[in-house]
């Protein structure tokens, strides 16, 4: 009696693994909508505008010295 309740322990692991295996397949193949993409390169110019303007403020001047 225990040796079925085992095997069937072990086919439901093995159906969960598989299952969550595949479905990060699926999900790894999924396309983001075209806002999701748009609203994430605006945000990477943005950080790239914000560097520039933390390194312009960071630039030695001539009469610091």
């Amino acid at each position: 009696m225990s040796g079925w309740i085992i095997l069937l322990l072990m086919a439901l692991l093995l159906g969960t693994i598989i299952s969550n295996v595949m479905l990060l397949i699926k999900s790894g193949n999924m396309k983001l909508p075209a806002k999701v993409e748009e609203a994430i390169a605006e945000r990477k110019r943005q950080a790239a505008v914000e560097q520039e303007l933390k390194k312009d403020n960071h630039k030695e001047k001539p009469t610091d010295h």
